[in-house]
């Protein structure tokens, strides 16, 4: 399997390693459809640039990983 082909979460989004981690799935050309950003509900709704592309954040929940083939964790959890 090809990695653009893989459903890819962020959890974290808004903080500084899931900037980190779509900066680099951005240099490496990893199709923005297939990036699922997600985040607190304080966040849930903001759109981060992604390229040519804006991709909404969803708050975090369990149900946010269905189709998600690779997550990335970035949250501080206190």
């Amino acid at each position: 399997m090809n990695i653009r082909d893989l459903n890819i979460g962020i959890v974290g989004a808004t903080g500084a390693a899931g900037g980190t981690a779509l900066k680099l799935l951005l240099e490496r050309d990893h199709p923005a459809d297939k990036i699922t950003l997600m985040a607190s509900a304080r966040s849930a709704g903001r759109k981060i640039q992604y390229g040519d592309d804006n991709i909404v954040i969803s708050e975090a929940s369990s149900d946010s990983f269905h189709g998600i083939d690779v997550a990335i964790f970035g949250a501080l959890v206190v």
